[in-house]
């Protein structure tokens, strides 16, 4: 249990060092365990040994495609101050993976969108998923719930947003605060506290559910939500 909790929960568990440690240590245990199990009964021999021979195989299985590999501390919940003062080079790729969109730019989106009601209450969800092309490239996400218009469209009631650039490990969420038509703008942060406003021009196609225009991206809050 101490092996697995030292190599699962720390920050240095996918360097050689550490996993000579490791396998170090395993191999001690199972030596002493084999040691014990030559002076025990044949059936104790070979339930006990063929049990720590399983444990430490999948010791080894969980480790190497888990702790061993590239980006598990920050998966394991490794403070961000610990993982910043680790090698050069991961310092290196996590400073310029978490830096700060400090200007504005535009580019243009394309994707699909997926539809869910009106139900009995005439409520309906809209959903769609972008890839954004522009100097900070990502993937843009919109949820909306409301209730069905008529004529076609959504009266938005609640949404949820998200902006994931393709470098780097930061992430952006928020909600929309501007609906007109196909006009959307989204007021997102990140989890530092920096702020982004979006803003899109979608052309939706309902026949084949494709979504395609342009998208204008500043530093700063979004506006007041609108219906």
């Amino acid at each position: 249990l101490a092996l697995v909790h030292g190599i699962g929960s720390g920050s240095d568990a996918r360097f050689g060092w550490m996993a000579l440690v490791t396998y170090g240590c395993l191999s001690v245990v199972l030596g002493a365990a084999a040691f014990r199990l030559l002076q025990a009964r044949p059936r104790l021999q070979l339930a006990a040994g063929g049990a720590a021979v399983a444990v430490a195989v999948t010791i080894v299985a969980w480790y190497r495609t888990g702790p061993a590999q590239h980006g598990w501390a920050a998966r394991a919940g490794t403070p961000a101050s610990i993982l910043v003062r680790g090698s050069g080079s991961s310092s290196t790729r996590l400073a310029s993976s978490s830096a700060r969109i400090s200007g504005t730019f535009d580019g243009t989106v394309v994707g699909r969108m997926s539809t869910s009601g009106p139900d009995s209450f005439g409520d309906a969800a809209v959903a769609i998923a972008l890839a954004e092309h522009s100097a900070h490239p990502g993937v843009v996400n919109l949820t909306l719930w409301g209730s069905a218009l008529d004529g076609g469209g959504l009266a938005m009631r609640t949404s949820q947003a998200a902006f994931r650039p393709v470098s780097g490990n930061a992430s952006y969420t928020g909600t929309v605060v501007g609906l007109d038509g196909t006009r959307v703008i989204v007021a997102l942060s990140s989890s530092s506290g920096d702020r982004l406003r979006m803003e899109l021009q979608l052309h939706l196609d309902p026949q084949t559910r494709s979504v395609s225009g342009t998208v204008h991206v500043a530093p700063g809050a979004g506006g007041v939500e609108t219906d």
